[in-house]
């Protein structure tokens, strides 16, 4: 599944997710999360790590799913070339299971057909021993996830103008998911 940047609260790319919003949403102080972590859950929090992953440092767990995790990365190249970028990986013990390497390998397929402001672009679909990994673009911001619970904390709503934006931006993704 592709990650739509319209659902993002903020984001590197604003006007490309279309928001036409003026406001910002009010000053949340969302405890344990600095401003430009990418995600935090109720079950899970961004931990650091150290991990060289083929030609990527792996430096931040940023989620976790049932089929695979996901890091902030910085691609490495020649003359220190650097580039921060997300990366997706198949979760070690489910490498070995051919059902869950072949939905993982269809959806980087699909992912990569795609191409619409509100998503995410990837960059890579490859291997690195025996893990299959996406390489996709890094989008700076606070989730939505992470926003509405900081929301919920402070026993506030969302302002109806930002909810209805943050909808309409999302669904913009669905149709080039629902034509690939």
């Amino acid at each position: 599944m592709s990650v739509c940047v319209g659902a993002a609260v903020t984001s590197q790319r604003p006007s490309a997710a279309g928001l036409s919003w003026p406001h910002k949403l009010p000053n949340l102080s969302i405890g344990g999360m600095g401003s430009g972590t990418l995600t935090q859950s109720q079950t899970f929090a961004p931990s650091p790590v150290s991990l060289t992953f083929g030609r990527y440092r792996l430096f931040e767990r940023i989620g976790a799913g049932g089929m695979a995790e996901v890091f902030r990365a910085v691609a490495l190249g020649p003359e220190n070339f650097q580039r921060t970028l997300v990366i997706k990986r198949i979760l070690p013990h489910l490498s070995q299971d051919m059902a869950f390497v072949q939905m993982f390998i269809d959806e980087a397929k699909v992912s990569g057909l795609l191409s619409h402001p509100n998503l995410v672009q990837i960059f890579e679909f490859g291997k690195v021993d025996e893990s299959f990994f996406i390489a996709m673009e890094h989008v700076q911001g606070r989730t939505l996830a992470a926003t509405q619970k900081a929301i919920k904390q402070q026993n506030r709503v969302m302002p109806v103008p930002a909810a209805t934006e943050i909808a309409s931006a999302s669904s913009r993704c669905t149709l080039p998911a629902a034509t690939a």
